[in-house]
């Protein structure tokens, strides 16, 4: 075995070893290791507690999916799970203005404040009133860009 094999087949036991669930299920073959190598590819290390606290719900959902579907479901987990857990910044009467990744959506408090921040689109040369702009993330959602009054134009 190669340094890099080894090297991740460590990287693997160390993640395991606090996902009992989901050892359980491959031990027991309930989940094969194709699916296991796809929750340890989702799962990076500052995200094992998390999936360790959900893995009792997640894990039985798994069993029955091909590897490439548990692939696509860890992704997406992966994409909406930790980045749920988000700082709050609130304004002076509780309005929410920093969603972190909990939502892609720009909710209406949010956009209101970026609505009188800009007073109109931010985009060079556009004109348009704020009633016909959208907010947008300056770095796209999708690329891990959080919802936030500092984020958003």
């Amino acid at each position: 075995m190669g340094s890099a094999a080894a090297s991740a087949t460590a990287g693997t036991a160390r993640v395991l070893r606090s996902l009992a669930v989901t050892t359980g299920a491959w031990h027991d073959g309930t989940l094969s290791g194709g699916q296991v190598a796809a929750v340890r590819r989702a799962v990076g290390r500052d995200q094992v507690e998390t999936f360790a606290a959900q893995e009792g719900e997640l894990v039985p959902g798994l069993v029955p999916l091909t590897v490439a579907d548990t692939e696509t479901v860890m992704r997406a987990w992966r994409d909406m799970a930790d980045d749920a857990v988000h700082r709050v910044l609130r304004t002076g009467n509780g309005v929410i203005l920093d969603y972190g990744r909990a939502t892609r959506t720009v909710p209406a408090p949010l956009y209101n404040a970026v609505e009188i921040r800009d007073r109109g689109c931010r985009f060079p040369g556009c004109t348009l009133p704020p009633s016909r702009c959208d907010a947008h993330h300056v770095r796209f959602w999708a690329r891990q860009g959080p919802t936030s009054i500092e984020t958003s134009s």
